[in-house]
This record gives C-alpha cells, structure tokens and sequence, in this order.
C-alpha cells in the first residue's frame, strides 16, 4: 500500500470520526440491538421491569417511545424514554410531545405497575 493510500485512509477514517461526533453519535445506535444484531424492535419487555409482566401493556408503553423516536430520529430518545422501566422524565416528555395530554396518568400508572414501584 502506497503512503498516499494510508493517508488517504486515515483522512477519510478521521473525517467520519469527527461526523459521528458532531451529532452526538458515540455508539451509532447500536443499543437498541440484540446479541444477534438484530433491532429489537419486538421487544415482548424490559429486564429492568421487575413488577406485574403483562404484554399488552409493555406494547403500549414502548408504542410511545417508539412514536416519540419517530417523531426526533435521535436513537438516544427512544433508550432514554425506555430506561427505568418506562419511568423517566423523557417518556413523560414523550407523551406531552405526541400530544397524549389526557392519557400521562394513566400511563404513568402502567409505568409504574411494570416497573414494580407500585
């Protein structure tokens, strides 16, 4: 390999470095992906949620997370909306964002009931 081919290497390699810094990218999105590189996005519930196990309600509780990532494309707000069990100021950021006004009691209730704080 010539000196300019490993220069070149390296300045393309240096530039994306400084690209996935710029948008805050330090894991490229890699957290919401299984042991088998998959997307988790079937997710059945967390293994941080330590209360009552019902489906229906894991569903619900990561639709608005799921929704809210849809709605910033950032990766770090669908895992920060996830984390504690759904308990966090960014799901209740979530539901104000996705306009669920009416519904932030109710699933906070559903929050808390899988999170077993409750």
């Amino acid at each position: 390999m010539s000196m300019s081919s490993v220069a070149m290497c390296l300045v393309i390699f240096l530039s994306l470095v400084e690209i996935f810094e710029c948008r805050g990218v330090d894991n490229l999105g890699l957290e919401d992906f299984g042991p088998a590189g998959m997307k988790a996005k079937r997710r059945i519930f967390d293994t941080s949620c330590k209360g009552f196990y019902d489906r229906g309600l894991f569903a619900q509780l990561d639709r608005v997370c799921e929704d809210c990532y849809n709605l910033y494309r950032k990766p770090h707000v669908a895992a920060e909306c996830r984390r504690d069990c759904y308990t966090t100021e960014v799901f209740e950021s979530c539901l104000k964002d996705l306009m669920m006004h009416d519904f932030i009691n109710e699933y906070k209730e559903m929050a808390l009931m899988v999170s077993g704080k409750k």
